[in-house]
């Protein structure tokens, strides 16, 4: 089947990539390697063209960097291990390939193996003035922008990447999670709509139309997404999807059936990895609505089997649950492996950190260790965990103007967290949680009339919301005193 593909090269005027190798046959492997990544295919499939690329040219540099970055970003929890390992390989052999390859080589080994972000994005801005016409350092710009909430950034480099390339899916898709970040959901729709219509066409623009369609509540637009997935056999992401929105909308009982879904078709394949990954995302909405003991039972009993790409949820998971000894052994290995990973110590870490404080009624230091994040705080990476932290340790201290803000700095900017990378909540409950958080820091400054708006428009918002959860009867309750 791969000896047919490759056969076709001709047949469909493939165009063949720029990039270092002695043998003909790699570079089109290779070729249509990124032909499909750049049509919108799932990951995955690129894997047996690359594969079969560097069968012929064991020192193919750019194959390996490419099938890294594919392992990095395949269905399912993403292959750690295998990503970072190809990007090694390629990474030792950039002296064998062109000064272009070579500025893209190392500035991807600092964005996803050491994780030097800041170090990423010197390498993509001087890989951009050298070669301003190739496309890849503006993607690649773009996707670091948005992960760290600089959205302007990721917009303005994705318009560039499109008038580079216009015939490649990426930069829509970025350009599109841009849009979302800054609350502009109709751009994002149509640049979605573009695409589509550009026959650049896949499981990354459809699902952030989906997520659009969610954000303005348009049931039929959301169901249109549904069909087109179940179509494609998006058998795991359709019930995880509608998974995280019964979550957002308090219809917890709902959406367990749907992870159950989720969780049975991935062990069906015998892929506890994602099955376990699907049991961690839960046990983090669990977690934040306050059903802690079955967050708790689900984190632990998941502890063996957590894929490296999700160890940050769960350190999470348990530090919001009171793991602490848990959930600091997971920072602790995460940092063991990435000491200089730029997220991992401005974001994740404090954050758990914070949460174990608060934990502690140690509010004061929570807000010392978050100092940190602020810069990262809004990106699609964060999912709003930082300021939600400071919000809630602003309440343990009876600063209502302070918290206040950290709570309206979340319903401000509603589009940073309704999708993250793919094992990451998609659509964050914070912003919901946000708003009984808000009723609260008003009430502690004594503005009693909007506090109680700030309640009804939570109860409003779930209105439909199972009546046994913690948070939403702790609502209830201190609206009552206020009447």
């Amino acid at each position: 089947q791969l000896g047919e593909s490759l056969g076709s090269v001709q047949k469909f005027d493939a165009p063949l990539e720029q990039a270092t190798t002695n043998s003909l046959e790699a570079l089109q492997a290779y070729s249509l390697a990124q032909q499909q990544r750049a049509r919108g295919a799932d990951e995955d499939e690129a894997i047996p063209f690359l594969k079969r690329a560097i069968e012929l040219d064991p020192n193919f540099a750019m194959a390996y960097a490419t099938l890294g970055t594919v392992y990095g970003q395949t269905i399912g929890p993403p292959n750690v291990d295998l990503s970072i390992k190809y990007l090694k390989k390629a990474f030792e052999l950039r002296d064998r390939v062109s000064e272009r390859e070579k500025l893209y080589l190392a500035s991807r080994y600092y964005e996803s193996v050491t994780r030097e972000l800041d170090k990423a994005i010197e390498g993509y801005e001087l890989y951009k003035s050298t070669y301003p016409r190739d496309s890849r350092p503006y993607n690649n710009l773009a996707a670091i922008y948005r992960d760290i909430g600089n959205y302007e950034e990721a917009a303005e480099n994705a318009r560039e990447a499109i008038r580079l390339r216009p015939d490649h899916i990426f930069p829509y898709a970025l350009l599109a999670s841009a849009y979302v970040g800054l609350n502009r959901w109709q751009e994002a729709k149509a640049i979605c709509e573009k695409a589509i219509a550009e026959k650049l066409d896949g499981p990354g623009i459809r699902w952030k139309m989906y997520i659009i369609a969610f954000i303005e509540n348009d049931a039929a637009a959301m169901q249109r997404q549904l069909e087109w997935a179940k179509s494609k056999g998006e058998g795991t992401r359709v019930p995880f999807f509608q998974a995280l929105v019964a979550a957002y909308w308090g219809k917890l009982h709902q959406s367990r059936k749907f992870f159950s879904q989720a969780i049975e078709i991935r062990r069906a394949d015998h892929d506890e990895e994602a099955a376990s990954s699907l049991t961690i995302q839960q046990a983090r909405i669990d977690a934040q609505f306050g059903f802690l003991r079955r967050a708790k039972d689900q984190a632990i009993s998941t502890a063996g089997a957590i894929p490296q790409s999700d160890k940050d949820v769960a350190a999470v998971t348990l530090a919001l649950v009171g793991e602490a000894d848990r959930a600091q052994a997971l920072v602790n290995e995460l940092e063991k492996r990435f000491p200089q990973d730029t997220c991992l110590n401005n974001v994740l870490a404090p954050s758990v950190h914070a949460a174990i404080e608060i934990n502690r009624n140690n509010a004061n230091r929570a807000i010392e260790l978050l100092r940190s994040t602020v810069p990262y705080e809004l990106g699609a990476n964060a999912d709003f965990l930082p300021i939600y932290l400071r919000g809630l340790a602003y309440l343990r201290m009876r600063a209502g103007k302070e918290a206040a803000a950290e709570f309206q700095k979340i319903l401000d900017h509603r589009g940073a967290a309704p999708l993250s990378v793919l094992h990451v909540l998609a659509l964050s409950v914070l912003h919901v949680l946000a708003q009984p958080g808000l009723a609260r820091a008003y009430a502690l400054q004594g503005d009693t009339a909007k506090s109680r708006t700030a309640y009804q428009d939570f109860f409003a918002l779930w209105k439909d919301a199972d009546p046994d959860i913690p948070i939403l009867k702790q609502a209830k309750a201190e609206y009552a005193k206020l009447k």
